[in-house]
């Protein structure tokens, strides 16, 4: 057991070492910095959870509602971070307790605490009445806020059926998953 937690940090760290899609975004002055710092920090939430729930089961439901809580808040920085690693953190929850999430007195604090963390939208929503002189896409009223958050107002007209290519964007996600995803998997 002890041996686990190096041994899984070591393979994160080779895993982001060795992928083409990290080094590409390493220089660039964007959201993805800041992005990858919640993954970190969730993946590392998620492990001292797990380590805990045994042996100190107040210090594991701590380390889980900070999880939920991080989880919110760096949803406010790059949504698809939480989108996309949700099935691979719920997964972990449920192989390592599958009745963990499932407790109410668990499901209801995390559910609060995530939304808790979703909060700094809601400086969008103050900030934009006060009529700056950049205010994308003008959240100055839930509506607005609403689609400022899902980018809804981005994708109108750009997706119908003319302009997808569904099988060239999954020949492009398989090329991703055989460049950065296999090769370091199985090396490690």
């Amino acid at each position: 057991q002890s041996f686990i937690t190096p041994l899984l940090a070591t393979s994160f760290v080779l895993y982001f070492a060795f992928t083409t899609s990290f080094w590409s975004q390493a220089f660039r002055a964007e959201v993805y910095h800041l992005s990858f710092f919640f993954t970190v920090v969730l993946i590392f939430l998620l492990l001292k959870w797990s380590d805990s729930r045994e042996h100190n089961p107040g210090t594991a439901w701590r380390f889980f509602i900070l999880f939920a809580f991080i989880w919110g808040l760096s949803a406010t920085n790059h949504s698809l971070l939480v989108i996309s690693l949700a099935p691979a953190f719920l997964l972990f929850i449920l192989l390592t307790d599958s009745r963990y999430l499932f407790k109410l007195s668990n499901l209801i604090p995390a559910i609060f605490f995530g939304l808790v963390g979703l909060t700094p939208y809601l400086y969008l929503l103050i900030r934009s009445k006060q009529n700056p002189s950049l205010n994308w896409g003008s959240p100055d009223n839930w509506e607005n806020l609403w689609r400022v958050i899902t980018k809804s107002g981005s994708w109108q007209g750009s997706l119908n059926v003319s302009n997808v290519n569904i099988w060239a964007n999954l020949i492009q996600m398989a090329n991703f998953m055989l460049s950065d995803i296999l090769v370091p998997v199985v090396l490690l």
